[in-house]
């Protein structure tokens, strides 16, 4: 598979001098087109810097990035990547149709209207059609998430990053999304690199999992996950997926 995403020898230090820290050191990783790679280390570790990174919110001090081939302002400019955080950040006075509709409406604009999905289109992938004219504080966190994952859909693009995205969840919702995310990635067939800090969301989510050392962080190694391809929540309380976590709880702790 074509390479999505190339960090080679990546750093990020905030502040100079002797004040300044060094948040991420020599980080090299590269993720295929279409693998879900999960990003998962301990609080402070870098994974969101990391993520920042790729999506052109922030710099590299040193190293090289490249996104599809390109700079990430370039790939950012292309409205190729697409990022979704802890919070849904929605404005709560437009409607769900209207968050959907926001990024085709502010930002670079999309060379090709086709290569736009339609707002309608988006909601009915993340199951919320007739909801379009709800307000935010109507909803539940949960189907506030799921707007936030229609709104960085509907540019189609070709790399989704989450940013802990289901982390002020309960648990019952967040497998809902859990499975609900798998079902979206397959439709759409998107890169997507997500950040975590649980380690079974992590072995469930991802076809590879990356685990980053304590600051200033580092690639300590990545582990291939190997469960049915057709994952439904029961495969969270399998041994297979236990065995998982216990290398990841494993790495970690060494790191």
């Amino acid at each position: 598979m074509p390479v999505a995403i190339d960090l080679s020898r990546v750093s990020v230090t905030f502040g100079t001098g002797e004040g300044a820290i060094e948040a991420i050191s020599d980080v090299s990783l590269t993720v295929r087109e279409g693998e879900f790679v999960s990003l998962i280390g301990h609080s402070g570790c870098g994974k969101s810097t990391l993520l920042r990174v790729i999506a052109d919110i922030l710099p590299p001090t040193t190293g090289h990035v490249e996104v599809l081939g390109v700079a990430p302002a370039n790939a950012r400019s292309q409205r190729a990547v697409s990022m979704v955080f802890q919070q849904s950040v929605l404005l709560p006075w437009e409607t769900v149709l209207a968050n959907v509709r926001m990024p085709l409406e502010v930002g670079p604009q999309i060379q090709r209207p086709s290569e736009a999905m339609s707002p309608h289109d988006a909601l009915n992938l993340v199951e919320l059609d007739g909801f379009e004219n709800t307000y935010p504080s109507q909803l539940s966190g949960g189907m506030r998430q799921r707007v936030s994952i229609a709104r960085a859909l509907v540019t189609r693009p070709r790399i989704l990053l989450m940013d802990e995205p289901f982390g002020a969840l309960d648990e019952l919702v967040r497998d809902t999304l859990n499975v609900e995310l798998l079902r979206i990635w397959k439709e759409t067939g998107m890169t997507i690199v997500f950040v975590t800090h649980s380690l079974q969301e992590a072995a469930f989510l991802s076809q590879r999992v990356a685990v980053m050392s304590r600051r200033p962080s580092r690639i300590a190694g990545t582990i291939p996950v190997e469960l049915p391809e057709d994952r439904q929540i029961s495969v969270k309380d399998s041994p297979e997926l236990g065995r998982h976590v216990a290398q990841l709880r494993a790495m970690l702790d060494k790191g």
